[in-house]
Parts: structure tokens; C-alpha cells; sequence
């Protein structure tokens, strides 16, 4: 579901599948990685696999649904968790559970089971130091400097910072470390890089030295130097203690608390005006997970709902403290800001045959444009700028979850 302008609470009507925990928009389409309902350890030599990477978009006031990745029935370690899109490379990197990151074309679809690697936990310098193998990874982005960051939740447990000439597929261990650990031994589920204002948001699930579960948010200036994004001198000392605690309710344990692996909360995103946070509240302190601040039914911010807080500075140069709800009452995973679905091309794409539907006459017409070699916008159903039998699957998935 989404909010329009106007406010309105609108629902898509596709289901987002069990624990959607990530959600972006890019090219007008909102994509959603899916963990799948087992989220938690499974045998990885099991085909256990239930996660899936899809995209929503609306054509001609038409939402429809494209596969992107399907991995029922494949490795659980290597289900989508979370993920982040490099608009400038048009490239979608896919954290999996605890294997590595996965390296896709943004333009894919139909993909099945496991996908090349952008790095694996043992291709990193960090390997057998601050983290060893299975390392579960929480958050992951990359920043206007070309830095990789990523949070580890067990295996390791801190934040690593890294550019691609710092992985090696033969073994990264015993090589230079160009960027320090930080917030080690703190658990950092999620997190959100929020450069143009200069400050990192994380949702802390467990420091050990004391500060309480919840939103911290720190100066980017405390970490790097804002030019280059090289280390600052003393960065490795950092605590959560060091940054500003935003929100501090308690959060409903689901999942796996000693591994890091709860589900809430899912995501922290942004639209440029507004830090956005999906929030499901315990039913009890019970509920909560450990070293939460105690539950106050009285307290608003103690209600599920999608939290959010202004990301740029007051007037005075300070930084808005107040949160509140952008939407009230809704228990979610994966959140992102500003989107407008309202037609990715024109024409709908799949509709071949140009009768503003997209079923199965349109295959039949697909195979014989194939055929004579034709050309149709709405043909490149899988948009990689080519038509050909790969567009035949893409479009027989388009139908099936249309």
C-alpha cells in the first residue's frame, strides 16, 4: 500500500510476500526485497529458499507486478534481505542473508536462484578479524564517494566502510584496511546515509555499553572527512553512546534477537524532506527486545505506524528532535518516501498487440514479432533493449501477477 498526495491510503492490491523489509523507487517503479517467511538460520544445502525481488508500477492507471529475482526453492543464506539501487550504474546490490552481496542490472527480470556476487564476507580485508564466516549482514549502501557500507550483526558485529578496489574474489584477508571499523560491538540493524543534510541515522538493537535500543543519528563529519570520505582521525573509537538517541520505544522482538535477526524495525529511508522508519510496538515488555525502555500505552510513539522526523536543520542551524507519524495505526517492514507511479513509457509495456490489455494474445504476438525480427517498445518486456525469448518469460510472469 501506499499514501498519495492527497493523503489517501491506497493499496496496490499485490501481496507483498512475508517480511518485505526493503523497499526503494527508481525509474518510477517501487522495488521490494522480499526475506521470505523463514528469515532466520535454515540449512543452506536445503532448497529452502522463499524470498523474492519484485517491482510494482502503474501504466495507463494499471499497477502491475515484474519478478525480478525468484529464489523459492533455492539457498535460504542467499534470499533478498535488503538492498540498494546505484542509479548512476543502473545497478541493484542485494544483501542476502549471510553469504555476501549480489551485483544485478536494475533493468533484469525473470532471474531465478543465485545471482553473481559483488563481494562475498571472505573477499573482504576485514575476513577472520572483525568478521568471520556467515557474518550476517544488516544494513548496506554506497555513498557519493564511491564507499560501500555495510553493518554486521553477528559473526562480527560493527560497521564497515569500503570501495570496490578493496575486495578481492581470491581472499581479502591480510590486505590493507583503508577504512576503520566502527561502533564495534554494537548491533546496528538498519541504517540510512542521509548526505545532502550530513548525518547517519541507525536503529541500534543491542550496544553493550549501555545505551538503550532505538533511531540514533550521528554528524557524517564525526566519521569522515566530508570531501573525500576518508577516515577522520579517532573514528574507530566511536560510540553509540557518541551519537543523539532519537527515538527510544520499544520494539517488538520477531525473529532471532541473539543473531541480530529481528524484523522490526525494517528499513530507515528518506525522501529528501523526511527521515521515514516502519515501527511495530510489543504487545508487553515481554514483547520487547532486550534493555528496551518500558512500554507506555500512554505514550503515541509506543503505537505502530511509520514513524518520521525532518531530516534538514531548523532555522537556527540545530537539528529537528520531534517525531511523529506520517501514517498511523499500519504494522510494515520496508518503507520508502516520494514516489509517483504514473506511467514508466509510453504505451504499457507487454501490451504487443496495442489493445490496452496484456494477456496471453500478447505472447502469441510476441513470438511472431521474435520471429520477423519486428520492433515494439512495448516489447521489451524485460528492459534490457532487446526482444528476444527472454521477453517471453518476462511477459508470461507479467501475466501471471497482473
Amino acid at each position: 500500500m501506499y499514501q498519495d498526495e492527497k493523503g489517501n491510503i491506497v493499496n496496490t492490491n499485490f501481496n507483498a510476500g512475508q517480511h518485505a523489509f526493503t523497499l526503494h523507487n527508481y525509474k518510477n517503479r517501487v522495488y521490494v526485497a522480499v526475506a521470505g517467511q523463514r528469515f532466520t538460520y535454515q540449512d543452506p544445502a536445503q532448497p529452502l529458499g522463499d524470498g523474492e525481488l519484485f517491482y510494482v508500477n502503474n501504466t495507463n492507471g494499471i499497477f502491475y507486478r515484474v519478478t525480478v529475482l525468484n529464489n523459492v526453492g533455492y539457498a535460504p543464506s542467499e534470499d533478498p534481505f535488503t538492498m540498494f539501487i546505484d542509479e548512476n550504474e543502473n545497478k541493484i546490490y542485494i544483501s542476502d542473508r549471510n553469504v555476501g552481496i549480489h551485483e544485478l542490472n536494475a533493468d533484469t527480470t525473470g532471474l531465478y536462484g543465485s545471482q553473481p556476487f559483488l563481494l562475498q564476507n571472505q573477499w573482504l580485508p576485514y575476513y577472520n578479524d572483525e568478521i568471520s564466516w556467515g557474518s550476517i549482514t544488516g544494513g548496506f549502501t554506497q555513498d557519493k564517494h564511491g564507499i560501500f557500507w555495510m553493518s554486521k550483526k553477528f559473526n562480527g558485529v560493527c560497521l564497515l566502510r569500503f570501495k570496490k578496489s578493496d575486495i578481492y574474489p581470491d581472499g581479502g584477508q591480510g590486505h590493507t584496511k583503508h577504512y576503520n571499523a566502527l561502533f564495534r560491538d554494537a548491533i546496528i540493524k538498519t541504517f540510512y546515509l542521509d548526505e545532502e543534510n550530513g548525518y547517519l541515522y541507525m536503529q541500534v538493537q543491542t550496544d553493550p555499553y549501555g545505551c538503550v535500543p532505538g533511531i540514533y543519528r550521528i554528524a557524517l563529519s564525526k566519521i569522515e572527512d566530508m570531501e573525500t570520505g576518508a577516515d577522520v582521525a579517532g573514528n574507530e573509537g566511536l560510540r553509540i553512546a557518541d551519537c543523539e538517541l532519537i527515538d527510544d520505544s520499544p520494539i517488538k522482538v520477531e525473529g532471532a534477537e541473539d543473531s541480530g535477526e529481528i524484523a522490526n524495525v525494517a528499513q530507515i529511508n528518506s525522501d529528501g524532506n523526511y527521515i521515514y522508519w516502519s515501527y511495530i510496538a510489543p504487545a508487553s515488555d515481554a514483547e520487547s527486545i532486550r534493555n528496551s525502555v518500558a512500554l507506555d500505552v500512554t505514550n503515541p510513539l509506543h503505537h505502530s505506524g511509520i514513524k518520521c522526523l525532518a531530516a534538514k536543520p531548523n532555522e537556527d542551524g540545530t537539528m529537528p528532535t520531534r517525531v511523529t507519524f506520517a501514517i498511523e495505526g499500519v504494522e510494515a517492514y520496508g518503507v520508502c518516501g516520494t514516489v509517483t507511479l504514473a506511467g514508466e513509457e509510453p504505451g504499457m509495456k507487454g501490451d504487443v498487440n496495442g489493445d490496452s490489455e496484456v494477456n496471453i494474445a500478447d505472447i502469441n504476438a510476441l513470438i511472431d514479432l521474435i520471429l520477423t525480427s519486428g520492433t515494439n517498445d512495448r516489447a521489451d518486456v524485460n528492459g534490457d533493449s532487446e526482444i528476444n525469448i527472454a521477453d517471453i518469460n518476462a511477459l508470461i510472469d507479467l501475466i501471471l501477477n497482473n
